[in-house]
């Protein structure tokens, strides 16, 4: 049985917001209402949030602006900078071998 605290939820919320910059008029504004790109740094922000160590992207960029992709990019860089892993699934031959 776990309780969660409200406070600490809005804490962790607002620090998915600023670390991974999603783009959201409130904390409480609903994923759906917002871009594909940020709907996208959200799900990220759950798997950081829960201590995930190993992450799969399956087309992560597909759909998103340049500008979201280059922070997407940059999320990456952070991850394995913190000892995270990445297996990166892209049919974009051109991003895979910059990544790689």
């Amino acid at each position: 049985n776990m309780l969660i605290s409200g406070t600490k939820e809005k804490a962790e919320a607002d620090r998915q917001i600023a670390d991974l910059r999603i783009k959201t008029p409130t904390r409480n504004a609903l994923a759906s209402s917002l871009s594909g790109g940020n709907q996208q740094k959200i799900v990220i922000g759950k798997w950081l949030a829960h201590g995930a160590k190993l992450f799969i992207f399956d087309e992560p960029t597909v759909g998103v602006d340049v500008g979201t992709k280059a922070e997407i990019y940059r999320l990456f860089s952070t991850l394995l900078s913190k000892g995270a892993g990445i297996i990166l699934i892209s049919s974009y031959l051109p991003e895979v071998y910059e990544l790689a």
